[in-house]
């Protein structure tokens, strides 16, 4: 007789659960455990959605969810990880869809633990939390070691995108502004360190913001969009949800303007162009969850 059994084929699961069982920071946000198992509640585990379709539904059901600045950075203690769905940027908008869609794909009951785990794992290198400069702080960064765990792939390139060199050195050039970094020598060593690694990266494409209506139709509802900047010492200056809507692609993001999650009145290309600081766009897509049955008489 044989027996099928269900693997999850991430292995960072073997080793993750150590850093996992630090305490997580909840940002004083009572709703967050709820937020989570709302949004597991309100996907039909029954239907094969891909990748994409639960990117855009997690951006959909965060609607209207507060723009907050900064809320990674709010204390000076222990890097910790923290959540908090009473509040967010566009890059913990970002995380939080791609976590809870990865999370929403398990075989089995899912539990707000399970989105911990994702959370964890797509915004720390590698998964693991070693301190303040563990955390992604960069895109470029973000984006070579999502792609290295398998969590992304890259479009841009294939999309007709033109290669760029980052030129990242803002965090270490302003100090003031990072109090983990003003008040740790050791951390501002690192983080130098981790600019001039992203500085020498290579495989790093952009879209202008001219040509992005010529690609547009390859562009999905749910792939990520980061905005290229000509900011000194940047290489992203925002990020959000791809989203076709009546026909016109535009973005669910954080938005520090209308101060809320909300869809952009703008298509994407004219969002790209009304912004002086932007440059262009990177197009990511999330890979699905692997899983295979292994077979045992």
């Amino acid at each position: 007789m044989k027996h099928c059994y269900w693997f999850w084929l991430f292995l960072e699961m073997m080793w993750i659960a150590p850093a996992f069982a630090q305490e997580v920071n909840d940002a004083g946000c009572t709703k967050n455990r709820s937020m989570v198992e709302g949004y597991f509640k309100s996907i039909d585990n029954n239907k094969e959605y891909s990748p994409n379709e639960r990117m855009v539904a997690a951006a959909k059901y965060l609607l209207q969810t507060p723009y907050v600045a900064g809320t990674l950075d709010s204390d000076s203690g222990d890097e910790q990880l923290t959540i908090d769905f009473c509040g967010m940027d566009c890059m913990t908008f970002v995380e939080s869809c791609m976590a809870l869609s990865y999370a929403s794909q398990l075989p089995y009951q899912l539990s707000y633990d399970d989105f911990v785990r994702e959370l964890q794992y797509i915004r720390y290198r590698d998964g693991r939390i070693q301190g303040y400069t563990s955390r992604l702080h960069y895109a470029t960064d973000w984006i070579h070691n999502n792609v290295a765990k398998k969590m992304i792939e890259n479009r841009t390139d294939s999309l007709g995108g033109k290669p760029f060199q980052p030129n990242v050195n803002f965090m270490t050039t302003h100090p003031d502004l990072y109090t983990r970094l003003k008040e740790n020598r050791g951390n501002l060593e690192t983080m130098n360190q981790i600019e001039n690694r992203i500085n020498q990266s290579n495989n790093n494409y952009f879209i202008p913001c001219s040509q992005i209506n010529a690609t547009s139709s390859l562009i999905q509802s749910g792939d990520i969009i980061f905005f290229t900047t000509n900011i000194p010492g940047l290489d992203v200056a925002h990020a959000g949800i791809a989203y076709w809507s009546q026909g016109k692609l535009c973005l669910i993001h954080a938005s520090s303007t209308a101060k809320q999650v909300v869809i952009s009145d703008q298509s994407l290309s004219q969002y790209c162009r009304s912004k002086k600081s932007f440059t262009g766009i990177i197009v990511l897509r999330t890979l699905p969850v692997m899983f295979t049955t292994i077979e045992s008489d």
